[in-house]
Formats: C-alpha cells, sequence, structure tokens
C-alpha cells in the first residue's frame, strides 16, 4: 500500500488489499517458516554465534554440508544459507530460521519440512544441540541472551528497547512456525463484490481463561521476563 493510499483503513478497504493478490486454484501455492531456539545439551545455556563448543554458526557449517547451499555473508560472519531447499536465516538471539520453497501440494511441503527437520536433528546429535520449539524461553533473563552479528540488529536492538519493556524478550526469546498461501478469489468474483468475512481480533476468552492471562501478566510486570 503506498504512501497515498495511507489513511484509515477500514474492514472493506482491509479486504480489498488482500484480496487484490487473490489467483485462481491452478495458481495457488503454500509454504512455511519454522523458528527454532538453540540450547547446549549439556548445560541447557543459549548456544552463541561463534565459539568453542555449539553454536548457531557451527549448525549453519554444518547443515551446509550436509545440504547443498550459497552462504549468505555479511563482513566476516556466515549468517544464512540459500539452497534449492528455501532458505536460513538468523533471527536476532541466533533462532534458526527455515524458510521453504513455494509448493504446489501439502504433500510436497510435507516431504521439505521432513527433510529440514531431519537436518537440524542431524546437526543436534552431532554439535551438543538442543532445540526449543515454538514459545517463549521460560528459563533465562533477557540480559543472558546472545546477539546476532546483523548489522540490521544493531539498529533494531535500541530503536525497539526504547518503545517495549518486553521488545528484547520478543526478539531473541521466542519461536514460532506459520504456513502462508496463496489468498484464493472467492467465488462471488472480485475484490469489490466480496462480501467481507465476520472477523475477530481476538477469540472470545471465558472468564477463567482471562483471569489466567491477567495473572501472567501481572507475574512478567513483577519479574521483567
Amino acid at each position: 500500500m503506498s504512501a497515498a493510499e495511507s489513511g484509515w483503513i477500514d474492514r472493506q478497504r482491509l479486504l480489498d488489499y488482500f484480496l487484490g493478490a487473490a489467483k485462481p486454484r491452478d495458481q495457488w501455492m503454500v509454504g512455511m517458516e519454522v523458528e527454532r531456539m538453540g540450547r547446549d545439551a549439556d548445560t541447557g545455556e543459549p548456544i552463541p554465534y561463534d565459539g568453542e563448543g555449539p553454536s548457531v554458526r557451527g549448525v549453519l557449517e554444518y547443515y551446509r554440508k550436509q545440504r547443498e547451499s550459497a552462504p549468505i555473508m555479511e563482513a566476516t560472519h556466515l549468517v544464512g544459507l540459500d539452497g534449492d531447499y528455501g532458505s536460513i536465516t538468523l533471527e536476532p538471539g541466533g533462532q534458526v530460521e527455515w524458510s521453504s520453497r513455494p509448493q504446489r501440494s501439502l504433500g510436497r511441503l510435507k516431504r521439505d519440512l521432513d527433510e529440514h527437520m531431519a537436518t537440524m536433528a542431524a546437526a543436534s546429535s552431532a554439535l551438543g544441540v538442543r532445540w526449543l520449539t515454538e514459545a517463549v524461553d521460560p528459563v533465562h533473563p533477557v540480559d543472558r541472551m546472545p546477539w546476532m552479528p546483523k548489522a540490521r540488529y544493531n539498529i533494531m536492538r535500541p530503536y525497539l528497547g526504547a518503545r517495549g519493556r518486553l521488545a528484547h524478550r520478543m526478539m531473541t526469546q521466542t519461536a514460532a512456525s506459520s504456513a502462508p498461501s496463496t489468498t484464493p478469489i472467492p467465488k462471488t468474483g472480485g475484490a469489490s463484490s466480496a462480501r467481507p468475512p465476520r472477523w475477530r481480533p481476538w477469540p472470545r476468552l471465558s472468564s477463567r481463561t482471562r483471569a489466567r492471562s491477567t495473572a501472567a501478566r501481572a507475574a512478567t510486570a513483577r519479574t521483567g521476563r
């Protein structure tokens, strides 16, 4: 959306924006992004970018040996890989993220995922790394987290840190998976004739769930973690 199109966005305008990229069924694609947080299998500590023992760079170098890959460098730092399987990139705290190539079927995507996870499991055994999956690191203080040597993170770290006390935790201590897919063309026709779905920004929560959520936020505020 260009600057000229910026301004108040209502539900129909947002819907039209996404449907502008809609494609017919024979052009549908699906992909996947998977993040994992590496921990030293012996100590449980977050693995640093480099150094003796388990490291993020060691994982990238191992992955590159197992699957044909082109290195992605920043100065002398290996910060990612690119290959027929997709790409490997690093999040601020050393989370290793795999982004698949778009595929026409879930079956093909699953094969790609299985091949990636098998390589990560092999790296785990060879290098002494244990992987945490989707979640938030429940143990380590934020100030003990490593930061990856990427220029953009030198900018993002102070900028976002000044705008929210949980910013650095989000950047270094979280991991997630997602599966983006092509937007289908509605049966009703083009974007202008499509009826907006009944979207809710957040699911309805029971009183018990709301109470637990409030308690969790209060605990976070007390501990700063």
